[in-house]
């Protein structure tokens, strides 16, 4: 009988094989995210986001439930599969992103009428940085808010709702920006592609 701890050396690496096995192609995984290692791209749908409250970053994925309000558009998926798609394209680049040593380069598309445009054929930005793309998480708060189930809480009853606010938008400026091209409200497809 094989030992416990060969057994669950086999499977670990089994399932890091099966990782990079699939990374390889398009995937599409169970929450729709749709990624592409050789254009460098992942696809979702969002929507509009209907609050007045001021703007920050361009795109909520579900984690940080008090940052939803502030992002332009909204999605239904969950930020710690976003961060996995991005390290599945490249791992270099998410290590940069997560640790901010470089700003993210890369290209936001919008489908539109069955073509793809750039997001700025519809909206201006005065102001972008491409870290407001979305917020790509916290090295310090990822475990104990993605990990610890805290989605199924509302942050402001959060003890570390007040730190959090404080460690995230005081750095952050406001999005300038105005639609110059109607959009419609819901089930919009975008796509984030990585320049290389």
């Amino acid at each position: 009988m094989l030992n416990k701890f060969y057994v669950n050396k086999l499977v670990y690496l089994g399932s890091i094989f099966l990782f990079f096995f699939n990374c390889e192609r398009q995937q599409k995984d169970s929450y729709n995210l749709i990624v592409d290692k050789h254009t460098r791209s992942i696809t979702f749908q969002a929507e509009l986001n209907q609050s007045l409250a001021p703007k920050y970053f361009v795109f909520y994925f579900v984690g940080y439930t008090w940052i939803k309000k502030h992002c332009i558009f909204l999605t239904s998926y969950f930020l710690r599969n976003l961060q996995t798609a991005v390290a599945g394209i490249d791992w270099q680049l998410w290590d940069d992103i997560y640790t901010k040593r470089n700003s993210p380069k890369l290209k936001i598309y919008i489908l539109h009428n069955k073509n793809w445009y750039n997001l700025e054929d519809f909206i201006k930005f005065l102001n972008f940085n491409t870290y407001q793309t979305t917020f790509w998480g916290s090295p310090i708060y990822d475990e104990i808010i993605l990990e610890k189930q805290h989605l199924n809480h509302k942050c402001v009853h959060c003890p570390l709702y007040n730190l959090e606010k404080e460690a995230f938008i005081s750095d952050k400026k406001i999005l300038n920006y105005q639609f110059i091209k109607p959009l419609a409200k819901d089930k919009i497809v975008f796509k984030i592609v990585f320049d290389k």
